[in-house]
């Protein structure tokens, strides 16, 4: 069995071990409740607009008047029978809710159409049929979904006005991001779906020439891929923003940290270009669909929880309910042991996505592998400014893991993907690290400047510094003296002077001792790339290092030079992928960059090479303010 094949059955295993699940008896339930009512289901066939016949099921209560309503499609490899369980909760909370299979896939007749105009024409008809067949209240309707349901909730707060409040859980924001990270194809999402899709499904003859197109077309640039790129563009919530926010709908946005998917990142740049009175971001550990897999099971979830918590504000109307903050980040766990699937750790709230980490620390790609922190003078000004030269094509130990099950497991285990930095051969992988970070915020220690006295005695003592690892420089005054220490978290050694003329630096922070490092929010590199091949592939790796060298990742991106002129340096703006991560106490930050990643169709071409040269930097959302 090939290594594509042994994922594909390894994922399906976790997502039935997730659904065998039983929860504890102490596990938590929704912040709010109402009275209970008797609820109602039925099965029947959804009119579409066009003829098309879809498999649907209605949960509705049974109390007087008219009522909430949520229209859920189906997940891709799922039917309407998906959220009969949560459709109970909800109606046992007063809301009439609609499920039902997307065209093309199991028995609703029609094509796959991806998430495009006519799926949402789709849900139109299934609020078209609320209104007429059910209590549903024709002022108070939403659509909501995992995965592919998602995709098409979020597009409705564009299409159809009388959207109110919509709910996307693992879903794409951004299509063509989705397929084309960084201008790298990806390698098994896209091709799983399209498998499943023809087994499951009726793919339309407009989906398979996008996939032919897909696994044969490498660039960009290439008049065909130009057809895919607009084929996502249409099916892109992020891409109606503007739409969305003159229709004021309510956006709730919730995904795991390492969505194998529908990464982080293309739902923090949705989330802040929403201008909506009410929207909701929340990451918690997992991967595509698995930090709100409990709840699809009718158990405890706080993903799902806090979905109804915003609905029952945003849809149903009601007051005096708990709200979350805009923003509630659950940071990953940062050591192995089995994690708790109903309770995946403290969730944090900010206020907005800038809140989260209110200023980076910029640390400089410097000489001898190392990442030191950026400004101040003397050595500090030159860090960064020189080169490293790499292999394209070649294979290093740095990974960002396999689809699905590397941050399933994390998720559930705590164990990430790991690398020992002296394993990683230096012509394939270039490799930069910090000093040992302590508590507080890194790096940001200061130079004191003292004037020396006629005895030697330096007057002032070094700047303060949080966390942040240093070398006093040295100063000159008259006689011999020592600086003083730097204060604040972190601890340094002080600058020497020497006789010759009054002034001289004093000691920057060192590493400070115990506590956490913090980071939250996004990791942007920037450096310049010079190319020996017009076309050619990089790969960006964020590790926590222990003292014994082993990096645990955090956090990765890829990045895809495409036609560009050789012996040229291009300079790159990069965004790692968004993380919550908690770095301890004495470990180092490592940056590893190599040209091959098993996620992805890369472009790395053997025989090139690729340099990195300055000015080059890292910036770490470290100091976390919540």
């Amino acid at each position: 069995m090939n290594r594509r094949s042994t994922l594909a059955l390894a994922a399906a295993a976790l997502t039935v071990a997730l659904g065998t699940l039983t929860p504890p008896a102490t596990a938590s339930t929704p912040a709010t409740t109402t009275a209970a009512v008797r609820s109602r289901l039925r099965f029947f066939d959804l009119p579409a607009r066009d003829g098309v016949k879809l498999k649907a099921n209605v949960v509705e209560p049974s109390g007087p008047g008219r009522h909430p309503a949520i229209v859920f499609p189906a997940s891709w490899a799922a039917n309407d029978f998906e959220y009969l369980l949560q459709a109970f909760k909800l109606a046992e909370r007063g809301y009439v809710v609609l499920s039902f299979t997307p065209r093309g896939l199991f028995g609703s007749g029609g094509e796959i159409d991806v998430a495009g105009p006519k799926d949402l024409s789709d849900i139109s008809a299934a609020y078209d049929w609320l209104i007429a067949n059910s209590t549903a209240d024709p002022a108070r309707l939403g659509v909501a979904g995992v995965s592919y349901g998602g995709d098409m909730a979020l597009e409705m707060a564009a299409y159809d006005k009388r959207t109110k409040a919509v709910g996307g859980l693992s879903a794409f924001a951004d299509l063509r991001e989705s397929l084309y990270p960084n201008k790298t194809r990806v390698s098994l999402t896209v091709p799983l779906l399209w498998g499943v899709g023809r087994i499951l499904g009726r793919p339309s003859a407009e989906f398979t020439e996008m996939m032919n197109i897909f696994q044969k077309a490498e660039h960009e640039s290439d008049p065909a891929t130009q057809k895919v790129l607009a084929f996502a563009d249409v099916r892109s919530a992020s891409r109606r923003a503007t739409e969305i926010n003159k229709n004021g709908t309510a956006v709730f946005l919730a995904n795991g940290w390492g969505d194998s998917f529908f990464p982080p990142n293309q739902f923090v740049a949705f989330f802040n270009r929403l201008t909506v009175p009410n929207k909701h971001l929340e990451f918690a550990p997992g991967d595509h669909a698995t930090s709100e897999a409990t709840g699809l099971a009718g158990l405890p979830n706080p993903v799902w929880d806090s979905f109804t918590r915003f609905f029952d504000k945003n849809l149903a109307g009601r007051t005096g309910v708990p709200q979350d903050a805009p923003v509630v980040l659950t940071p990953r766990v940062n050591k192995p042991g089995l994690q708790d699937p109903f309770n995946p750790g403290k969730r944090e709230p900010y206020g907005s996505w800038s809140t989260i980490a209110p200023r980076a620390e910029r640390y400089a790609l410097g000489a001898g592998e190392r990442l030191v922190p950026a400004g101040g003078g003397g050595a500090r000004a030159e860090a960064g400014t020189g080169s490293t030269t790499i292999q394209g094509g070649g294979e290093t130990k740095a990974d960002s893991g396999l689809h699905f099950l590397t941050n399933a497991i994390d998720q559930v285990t705590g164990i990430a993907p790991t690398v020992k930095l002296s394993e990683i051969a230096r012509k394939d992988g270039a490799v930069w690290q910090t000093a040992p970070l302590g508590s507080g915020v890194a790096g940001r220690s200061g130079a004191g400047g003292g004037a020396g006295d006629g005895s030697g005695a330096g007057r002032n003592a070094g700047g303060s510094g949080a966390g942040g690892s240093g070398t006093g420089g040295s100063g000159t005054g008259n006689g011999s003296s020592s600086g003083a220490d730097g204060s604040g978290d972190g601890s340094g050694a002080g600058g020497s002077s020497s006789a010759g003329g009054g002034d001289r630096a004093g000691g920057d922070g060192g590493s400070g001792g115990g506590g956490v490092q913090r980071l939250r929010g996004e990791v942007r590199l920037r450096t310049n790339v010079t190319t020996t091949a017009p076309t050619n592939s990089f790969f960006s790796y964020l590790y926590d290092v222990d003292a014994r060298g082993t990096g645990r990742l955090i956090t990765y991106a890829p990045y895809t030079l495409r036609d560009v002129k050789t012996g040229v340096p291009l300079p790159i703006d990069l965004k790692l992928q968004s993380t919550g991560y908690d770095l301890p106490a004495g470990h180092r930050l490592a940056l590893v960059i190599d040209t091959k990643d098993f996620r992805y169709m890369d472009a790395g071409k053997a025989g090139s090479t690729l340099t990195f040269s300055g000015p080059s930097s890292l910036d770490l959302p470290l100091g976390s303010n919540s």
